[in-house]
């Protein structure tokens, strides 16, 4: 997935996402976590491609190295709540039949709280610390990174079709 290039158009996706705020590369590394998360499904994944893009990123920045890396292994296992997850899929198995769709309706909550509180603390952080913030871009810059967004998102939201 990260040699495919599905994960530099998610990291531009949620960079349009995280805006302008304070410290919006940390932002960026968990909406993009979030995204890779929800389609790999994998938490593992998700560190491994979001840190090997983001971090040289932060780094580059002006970030703390340590504070790169914490936010990255914190926002990973966003992808063992956000659907489609293979540990509430082995859960359903283990359980005794409990529904995978209820399970995944079940998941969708916690993972974007979980998110959302992370980037709260990134963002309390990165305020005290001084992280910069970016640029607006452009109404054509969103444009281009919504658009290459698309192919890696909604193939996966075709599956949830034959779930639910």
């Amino acid at each position: 997935m990260n040699h495919g290039g599905i994960a530099r158009r998610l990291i531009n996706f949620a960079r349009i996402l995280g805006g302008r705020l304070p410290g919006s590369l940390a932002h960026c590394n968990i909406l993009a976590n979030m995204l890779f998360g929800a389609i790999s499904g994998s938490a593992v994944a998700s560190a491994a491609a979001m840190g090997g893009v983001m971090h040289p990123q932060q780094v580059k920045e002006g970030y703390d190295p340590a504070f790169s890396t914490a936010v990255n292994v914190a926002s990973a296992p966003t992808g063992l709540l956000i659907p489609p997850s293979n540990t509430l899929i082995v859960y359903s198995l283990v359980s005794g039949g409990t529904s995978i769709a209820a399970l995944f309706l079940a998941g969708y909550v916690p993972g974007i709280l979980l998110g959302l509180a992370l980037m709260v603390i990134a963002g309390i952080i990165a305020v005290r610390r001084g992280y910069p913030k970016p640029e607006r871009p452009t109404l054509r810059q969103a444009g281009v990174a919504i658009w290459m967004a698309i192919p890696s998102i909604f193939p996966d939201y075709f599956n949830y079709g034959g779930v639910y």
